[in-house]
């Protein structure tokens, strides 16, 4: 009899861990709470809290020859960079191609992941689910669970005094769709992430004034390097991520400052250029000449209009928008399977927690990659999906708390809520 593993959510991740389940022959069974497949790029015109989601004009940030999977090339007419719906439909054409549909059980969510009562004998999962449509609760038994369901679902809102005085309108990047609602208004965007500058560059197109307030400053890069090449497929290499890291820092700085000098606009930031998640924006340094986007420092309280910045500045705004990230969270699983307090998770390979007995539950795609995670994601599949069948083993529980230690205080990245699961893409080659 076929091993049967439980694969939750049925977007990038959750799609390559079916085929790798296939490929190992084992039973996979993927549980979509939404009528389709793609998760953060199955896009809606209502945010749905526990779902990722991209806004209406949303352009990925990757090439589409780096985001594609091994053995699945994106069709030669689609953008060099994919706007969502061709990110969604190259999905499609995946899932049609290897058969993947049939194994995905849509409008189902799950309730519970728990340890089998013959957990300690076998490393078995109990899951119970529940059809969205019928509210219908079961119980099934599964050999392997792949939890696929990302960390772009849970809007991280920061606190700051005066927020409910205030008369305008808050929300979070997660809720934005377009800029027509805020036409002939003054917008304020905090957070100078990827959503942060896509969103007030989107903003322009309507908005009277759009701010832009940043904590630490950013280095801002382009999509696009030398001749029109796309700047991840020249730097996305095993033979630049050989160079030393001091020489990398440097020659990322530079061609940042030959984009657009960063101390002109007031955007260096004190941290060095690879210590932080990049922002990719092309468009936002045209904004920034036009005044149409103003940098602003962090902000310190609202007022009844406004707020007041950390350089006392008070501006008045009609709506604020966070752009300041996610926590990510597992509600169906027991903190004492997997805890996470500020985003700080123990798993050895971004994927085990390594206090388990079995190889039998794995976390798929929590990292945040310097380039595509589909790549990443399927050699993770491909590894978890070898352990079930007993071809790979994990080391032993202290070595693999040491490797998690290591990293953690070897990390090049700044210490923030952010970068707790920053990686370089090269992390495929540690699986």
């Amino acid at each position: 009899m076929k091993r049967r593993v439980a694969i939750i959510g049925a977007g990038c991740s959750g799609l390559t861990a079916i085929k790798a389940c296939l490929e190992e022959h084992l039973q996979p069974v993927c549980f979509e709470r939404e009528d389709d497949i793609g998760g953060l790029w199955n896009y809606n015109d209502e945010p749905k809290l526990g779902k990722g989601s991209v806004f209406k004009s949303a352009v990925i940030n990757v090439s589409k020859e780096m985001m594609a999977f091994s053995d699945f090339p994106p069709p030669r007419h689609y953008a060099t960079y994919a706007p969502h719906r061709q990110v969604l439909e190259y999905f499609k054409l995946y899932a049609e191609n290897f058969g993947l549909h049939e194994f995905i059980r849509f409008n189902t969510s799950v309730e519970k992941v728990d340890q089998a009562d013959d957990y300690e004998e076998t490393g078995r999962w109990t899951v119970i689910c529940r059809k969205e449509t019928t509210n219908d609760v079961k119980t099934e038994i599964f050999d392997g669970v792949m939890v696929c369901t990302g960390h772009h679902t849970f809007p991280h809102m920061p606190i700051f005094y005066g927020k409910r005085q205030f008369r305008g309108r808050i929300m979070h990047s997660h809720s934005y769709r377009d800029s027509t609602e805020f036409a002939d208004k003054t917008v304020l965007v905090v957070g100078l992430g990827n959503s942060g500058a896509d969103i007030a560059v989107d903003l322009c197109k309507h908005a009277k004034q759009v701010y832009l307030s940043s904590r630490r400053g950013a280095w801002v890069i382009s999509r696009k390097f030398l001749c029109g090449i796309p700047a991840d497929a020249f730097a996305n290499t095993r033979l630049l991520f050989s160079l030393p890291k001091s020489f990398l820092k440097w020659a990322f700085q530079f061609f940042a400052n030959l984009h657009f000098n960063h101390g002109l606009f007031g955007l260096k930031p004190e941290h060095r250029g690879l210590e932080t998640h990049p922002t990719i924006s092309d468009d936002l340094p045209v904004r920034m000449l036009s005044a149409q986007v103003i940098l602003k420092p962090n902000v310190q309280h609202f007022t009844e209009t406004g707020v007041i910045l950390d350089n006392n500045e008070c501006i008045e705004v009609d709506y604020v928008i966070f752009a300041t990230g996610y926590d990510f969270k597992f509600p169906f699983i027991d903190d004492r399977v997997i805890s996470v307090d500020k985003n700080k998770v123990f798993l050895y390979k971004y994927m085990f927690p390594p206090h388990l007995p079995y190889p039998t539950l794995a976390i798929i795609g929590l990292v945040q990659v310097i380039g595509a995670v589909m790549p990443v994601s399927e050699m993770q599949c491909r590894w978890f999906t070898r352990l079930l069948k007993g071809k790979n083993t994990l080391p032993f529980r202290e070595l693999m708390e040491e490797d998690i230690e290591q990293k953690r205080k070897g990390s090049r990245y700044i210490k923030t809520q952010r970068h707790t699961i920053q990686v370089p893409v090269m992390i495929v080659d540690r699986v």
